[in-house]
């Protein structure tokens, strides 16, 4: 195999964790948060482990479970910021956090993403759109301008009003699906 089709196989490794990662990012940010009790290191271990994910990309077997992957991964690096800091930072012992990291809870979707898809088919079409744009597609809102034929703060103000629909349907789907 020649050094090309090794960079080419590499930058598809990377491109497809950097799509799960992407997918995944809420659930991987729950789970780094829910181990330190500092949001801005919690923060700074999520970029972290994002470059961790992206430096093990050949690592990954696709088809398997990303969410548990990039969480182990995830799991080490609140242990390195521990270990750095050692100030007391954490919520937890890191005998808790290793158990809670091997904890097939710890990387289960949260249950309300299903009523995020129930919302966002809720939406007007052209908001619709514009999220689909933003955040399924990762365009920046002047690439979404351009895409739509709009200004680039119409791009902010249907986003903005379309996160609002979002967290109001989400909050009354979850208020009626509540135990």
């Amino acid at each position: 195999m020649d050094s090309s089709q090794i960079d080419h196989e590499q930058d598809a490794a990377e491109g497809l964790v950097q799509q799960q990662f992407l997918k995944h990012s809420d659930l991987i940010r729950g789970f780094v948060r829910g181990l330190l009790a500092d949001r801005q290191r919690a923060d700074d271990v999520l970029q972290e482990t994002f470059l961790a994910v992206r430096r093990k990309a050949s690592d990954f077997q696709p088809g398997t479970n990303f969410p548990k992957w990039a969480c182990t991964i995830a799991r080490y690096k609140v242990l390195e910021a521990r270990r750095a800091t050692r100030r007391g930072g954490m919520l937890l012992s890191e005998e808790v956090i290793e158990a809670l990291a091997v904890s097939e809870e710890a990387t289960k979707p949260d249950p309300r993403l299903e009523f995020l898809d129930e919302c966002r088919r809720k939406l007007p079409p052209t908001m619709l759109r514009a999220i689909n744009l933003r955040y399924d597609e990762d365009h920046r809102p002047g690439e979404i301008a351009r895409r739509m034929g709009w200004k680039v703060q119409a791009v902010y103000v249907a986003l903005s009003r379309a996160r609002g629909l979002l967290r109001d349907c989400l909050s009354t789907i979850s208020k009626s699906h509540a135990p």
